[in-house]
Order: structure tokens, then sequence, then C-alpha cells
């Protein structure tokens, strides 16, 4: 650094420092009062109950700056603490688990929030959240001055220690006892925490002699993402101003790395175009492409990496169209030179539609329903993952599946609006011997995730689900398992012993049918020429797949609208053969 960047830092660093002092977390120890403490840890040979900590030095606006939004430096400096040297870390007698909102409650919560439009969006963090927790009863743990060669001093004198009272940033236990304070000020506040996510609370109200869902929220650790009408918005400020709250937006702002908006059309809409923006290529030297089988050096692997962790979470929170060209490459082990050309072409076609946008449509979730979109590709991955190899390599399959919240005409083979709730395309974990044995596995995990979906809607329906409650609510939501594998249908919607060639499937059977008795369950066939999660098994052409997703409508049956064209083969052939990534031209 510089001698300006040195005083950029050093002076969030003093902002960091008095966090921890104003919010007790940490208490400093006179000189003489830090020599005693010293001698009595010597004396019981737990010298290392003192920790050096550092300032980990940050730029906000890193992630968000571009060539077109050229952002100013925002620093920030945080105390953090080596947790991991803390004794009772290394015993193992902490709990360290600490829930965060799950992906699937952050796209309910959308659904919510597009078909109630009147309600606010709100997202809200928590200002030095880890420092706001309940203070230790039997931890013992100090700190002294930080190696000035590495980061900003500490402005305490020769010899001070300072002890901790808090659950401080980088403790193994710190995200948990923030977690536990958040809980408590959310029940004090009349939230109720959802039973299946432990990071996501609702708010009810009474309106006619009825219980109504009047608001969400869901937590990513100090990050609040909201939705409610004005009785729940007034409960969320109560919470922040015993909290403290470092900043609230309203309708339109950025979360957890996306952009999220309510449009004119009370849609909610998820984009992430800075990101895509500041992906960039690995550069490969001209002679190494020449020989794509050659392995990777350590400095190619480590770029490689982190390009398929950038790629790895844009799929993972929006382009779900990505997902097998992303696992694909990321089974590829070793990885080679061709490996890193064809996770650059990746990057110039997650840049080429960088604007993509996940998109929430006003649905009503208290009479809509759920479809699950299953597929999968016979024997064109490896173990790893990989789709690149000889056939003979090639003998596990990949299977994908879309979870719809969905209008109940869609549900009743007529087109319909959904709003995409889960999405995930893998390798099946054992090697299927037939089409009809892959396209099985697949679906009885799509049906597996539909049930999981029921029970969360049910919890925005139903405010107290006793256990006899819980069945018959999930029950009442209508759920449809799509599959283009005819056989698959006829087993599944059948009571008698044939369960096909391979008869380990007899389980898998067993378990979809024993969920097909239930009242509003079903599973339905399609044609091969109208499935559009079929892209997520296997090397194709997205835009059917696209359109689908962009259109946010589908029918079940048969309808020229959404049946895929033919596009005839493409004539430039990609740089590296490959059945993931195709070369797209500049």
């Amino acid at each position: 650094m510089d001698s300006e960047q040195k005083k950029l830092w050093g002076d969030a660093a003093l902002t960091g420092w008095n966090a921890y002092i104003d919010n007790q977390a940490i208490q400093v120890l006179s000189v003489q009062e830090s020599d005693r403490v010293r001698k009595d840890l010597a004396r019981r040979k737990e010298l290392d109950r003192i920790l050096v900590p550092r300032f980990v030095c940050t730029d906000k606006n890193d992630g968000l700056r571009t060539k077109s939004h050229p952002l100013p430096v925002k620093a920030s400096s945080r105390l953090v603490a080596p947790g991991f040297q803390d004794r009772a870390n290394l015993e193992g007698t902490l709990k360290r688990d600490s829930p965060t909102g799950s992906r699937l409650s952050q796209h309910l919560l959308f659904a919510i929030a597009a078909w109630n439009h009147l309600w606010t969006l709100i997202s809200a963090d928590v200002k030095s959240a880890f420092l706001k927790g309940d203070p230790y009863v039997d931890r013992e743990l100090y700190l002294t001055k930080t190696k000035e060669k590495m980061s900003p001093p500490l402005p305490i004198g020769p010899g001070q220690l300072c002890r901790v009272l808090k659950g401080i940033f980088g403790l193994s236990d710190a995200p948990r006892q923030w977690w536990l304070r958040l809980s408590r000020s959310m029940r004090s506040h009349g939230w109720r925490r959802s039973i299946i996510d432990a990071a996501s609370w609702f708010f009810w109200e009474i309106v006619d002699g009825v219980d109504r869902l009047a608001g969400m929220i869901v937590a990513h650790v100090d990050d609040l993402l909201f939705t409610g009408n004005s009785k729940a918005e007034q409960s969320l400020r109560a919470i922040g101003a015993e909290l403290g709250f470092g900043s609230l937006d309203v309708g339109s702002f950025t979360w957890c790395g996306k952009h999220i908006r309510r449009a004119e059309d009370h849609t909610i809409r998820l984009s992430m175009t800075a990101y895509h923006t500041n992906l960039t290529e690995v550069v490969i030297a001209k002679h190494r492409k020449s020989n794509p089988e050659d392995a990777l050096d350590k400095f190619e692997l480590k770029q490689l990496r982190a390009l398929l962790g950038s790629l790895q979470w844009l799929v993972a929170q929006i382009r779900f169209d990505m997902s097998f060209c992303v696992s694909s490459l990321q089974g590829e082990n070793p990885p080679t030179i061709g490996t890193l050309i064809r996770a650059n072409a990746a990057v110039r076609e997650f840049k080429r539609t960088g604007n993509f946008e996940l998109v929430f449509r006003p649905i009503d979730y208290m009479s809509a329903g759920i479809c699950i979109v299953s597929d999968a590709a016979l024997g064109n991955v490896k173990l790893n993952g990989s789709a690149v190899g000889s056939p003979t390599e090639r003998v596990y399959s990949q299977a994908c599946y879309f979870c719809l919240l969905c209008e109940d005409t869609m549900l009743q083979g007529k087109q319909g609006s959904f709003n995409i709730l889960d999405a995930r395309s893998h390798r099946i974990p054992q090697v299927c011997r037939s089409t009809y044995s892959a396209e099985t596995l697949a679906a009885e995990e799509a049906m597996d995730v539909g049930q999981l979906f029921r029970g969360m809607i049910a919890m925005v329906r139903v405010k107290d689900l006793t256990e006899k409650e819980a069945d018959a609510a999930s029950n009442a939501i209508s759920m449809v398992t799509v599959v283009d594998a005819k056989d698959v249908h006829d087993k599944g919607n059948s009571d008698t012993s044939s369960f096909g060639s391979q008869k380990s499937l007899a389980f898998s059977i067993a378990w979809m049918r024993s969920v097909l008795r239930r009242p509003n369950t079903a599973l339905k066939w399609t044609a091969t020429e109208n499935m559009w999660v079929d892209a997520g098994t296997k090397e194709m052409d997205l835009s059917h797949l696209r359109k689908i997703m962009e259109m946010g409508s589908w029918c079940i049956t048969y309808s020229p609208q959404f049946v895929k064209q033919v596009f005839k083969a493409r004539t430039a052939k990609p740089l590296v053969k490959s059945s993931t990534c195709v070369e797209f031209p500049e």
C-alpha cells in the first residue's frame, strides 16, 4: 500500500475498532491487569488463550465497479481473531452451526412479494452484527496487538491485552451467537421461525377472525430480506431500532450479490449484470493452446478454480440455464488446457447473456400448485461429472429438474404461468443401465423436492401446523411431476409388481407410488419435443430453455407454442471438442 492507501484503510481500522468498543465486545485491560493475566495463563500453561488478531482490509465497491460505473474506493477494515487457534474450537466443544436463508426460502419470498404487489420489498443489514450477540459466560479469550507489518495497528499501549466478551469476527461460534441473538429479537417482535428453514420467519395477523400471512423475512447472516404489509414493516423497523440497521433499501437494491427490483408490472426481477461484466477469461499462452491435453500448472489451476467458482455462484443464484455446462467443467479432473479453453468459452456465453433476469410473476400462492419438470440423459458423463471423455468412460447419467410454483390451469394441461422455485443439474450417483433407470431416479429426486416445497407452501397458508394438520395442508396443494419417459409414467401410475429390468428400482418406484396415492398428486407425461429442461442434462442449444424461462409460461400437453424449433447443425466447430460448452463466435 502507498501512504494514501495506508491512511484510507487505517482510518477504516479505527472505525472498526470503535465498533468493538461501542458494542462492548471487548474490554481493554490495564498494563498491570494484562501482566497479571499473562502470568496466570503461563502458570496454567494456557498462553494459547491470547490470540493475535489482524485487520482484514477490503474495498466494498470492488464487486460493483465496472468501466461504465467507476465507483470510488469504499474502504473497510474489520478486526478478525484467528478462531482456528481457539482452544475450544480445537477441542471440538463449540456448537458452530449457524443457519442462513436457503435459496428455496428466498424464492418463496419473491413469489409472495410478486403476488402481494402492495407489500414493501426491503433489504436491511445489521451494522456490526457479530458484536451484538449475548456476552460470553464461561469463555476466556484475549487479544494482543496486531503484527503491524501485515495489518493496521490496534490503538492500545505496549503490553496491553483486550478480553473478548462476545463472539467477535473470526471466532468459530460467532455466527451462531449472532443467529441466536437475531432469533430472540425476531421472536420478541412477533415473528415465527420456519420449521424447515431456521433463518426464515413469518409474520401473521388476524383478518376477519382468520390468521393471514402479513410478512416474511429471510436472513443471510446480517443481511435481511423482507416483504410484508405496513404492520409487518413497522415490526421490521422496530427490530432495526433494537439491533441497529446499517442500511435499509426499499424496492430496488443489491442483496447478496443480486440486484433485486420490483418492476412496474409488479414482477420481482433478479439480475447480476455487474457480476457478468466483471467476469474475465483466463489468459492462455499461444503455445499452450496448441496442446489442449496438457495438464495445468499451479498458476493456471488456481485461475481455473477461481473462474469456475465465479461461474458456479452465478448458476446457484439465477443462471439455471448454464447449469449443465458449469457442472461438467467442474467435473473435469485432472483439468487440462482444454478445460481452460472450454471455461473461457463459457465465460463468453455468460457475458453475451449478461442481462439475464430471473423473474417472479404475480401468482396467487394460496391457490397455486407445484409442477416439477424432470429429465435425464443416459451415459453422457464420467464418474467425476465431466462430459469430456470416451464413450467407455462416460457411463454415468445426468439428471435435471425445475420446480415451479404455477397456476392451477397449467396442472390441468392448459397453458399457465409459473415461477421457478428451484432447479438443479447433477450426475446421478449410480450407473444406470437404461434410459428408463436414469429417468426413474431423476423423477424420484424431483418428486422428493416437490414434497419439500409442498411443506414450505403449506407453512405460508396455515399458521399453526400440528402433526396431523401438516399432512393435510401439504396434500391440499396440487403437485404434478412431468417426465418425457413413457415407461416411467406407466410404471409409476401402475400398481402391478413389474419394475422393469433393473430390479433395484423397485424401492424407488414403490416410494413414488406411495406419494402418488396422496390427494392432488399426479405423474404426467409430455412429448420429448415439448420437454424444455433437457438442456440441463446435455450439451444442446439453450434457446428453447431460455425462451420458456423468459416467458414464465408453459403447457404440459402438446402446444406448438412450446415445442422446440429444429436447428441446423453448426457449421463452425468448437476449438476443442466438447460435449459441454461450444466455442461461441465473437
